[in-house]
């Protein structure tokens, strides 16, 4: 089926998607500039790095309670969610839209309208698949394996995360690790806990806006060529530098010493990286530090 890549109410690109939500093909590009990050080559979009971003989008395999869901939804892989909630994610401003169809970016978008949370209870081992159900649901976009879901909290899209056995001290240790940041005046995401059938449970407001997005890490290193000269570390800082993005060695070297400080084992790539304006595709700068539970 073909679609429109959309960027908030920008048309990008025309594609098509195979019965697995996987990109087969793209038929044109008509706004390179606000292709995602890293999928542009030469002036030239990759298919294969686009596939790759867009797969991404996905809940991921190893995620908790994923394969249990997806039984219950009578689906194979997590890619079938994506196309259910046109890709909307609450960490950028991508989606599709159907060829054909219209509707707007203003009409649809979870940060400004509500969503269901069937999903998210799926996922959480809660309920079972009907046909009632609604799939437009943020948690269809959520990357990372602990179990998680978003839900809406006095007007906040707030993110509830859970911990692994046997110890489940994922959720506590966001909380400590958000205290120390905060003593040490280190930019960083707010967490508290709550706790459901004697387990605890990370609960944070999404730092993204209707008009800014998050580039990880490992995006932004994929729109450069790296020198083979170069760390990872220290090319992370020169492809963020090239775009513009000021003091950018200070917060990653802060966020160095805090991981060092609450012992983090779990910093890669794909959970720190900058922040831009969707709108204008300014770079705002280094995203607060997240995702400490490890």
């Amino acid at each position: 089926m073909e679609y429109i890549l959309m960027h908030r109410t920008k048309e990008i690109a025309r594609i098509e998607l195979d019965e697995f939500s996987n990109i087969a093909s793209i038929y044109e590009v008509y706004d390179s500039k606000h292709l995602p990050v890293g999928t542009v080559q030469k002036e030239v979009v990759n298919k294969r790095a686009l596939a790759k971003w867009w797969s991404g989008r996905s809940i991921p395999a190893s995620r908790q309670g994923l394969k249990e869901a997806l039984q219950k939804l009578g689906m194979t892989v997590s890619q079938e969610l994506l196309d259910k909630c046109y890709g909307l994610s609450l960490s950028d401003q991508y989606w599709i839209l159907p060829k054909g169809e219209r509707i707007a970016w203003e009409a649809i978008n979870f940060f400004d309208h509500s969503f269901s949370e069937d999903v998210g209870n799926l996922l959480f081992g809660h309920g079972s698949a009907s046909e009632s159900m609604s799939l437009v649901s943020p948690d269809n976009t959520s990357d990372g394996q602990l179990m998680k879901k978003w839900k809406i909290a006095d007007g906040k899209r707030i993110l509830m995360k859970g911990s692994s056995k046997p110890y489940y001290q994922e959720a506590l240790c966001e909380v400590i690790a958000s205290r120390i940041a905060s003593r040490l005046g280190i930019n960083h995401v707010e967490y508290s806990v709550v706790w459901e059938n004697e387990e605890p449970f990370s609960l944070c407001e999404d730092f993204i806006t209707r008009d800014t997005e998050l580039i990880s890490a490992s995006h932004i290193m994929n729109a450069f060529k790296k020198p083979n000269n170069l760390s990872e570390y220290e090319y992370y800082i020169q492809c963020a530098e090239k775009l513009g993005v000021s003091n950018i060695r200070k917060e990653v070297e802060k966020m160095i010493v805090l991981d060092f400080i609450i012992a983090n084992e779990d910093r890669h790539f794909n959970n720190f990286g900058l922040v831009r304006n969707a709108v204008t595709l300014e770079w705002i700068g280094a995203a607060p530090i997240f995702d400490c539970g490890t």
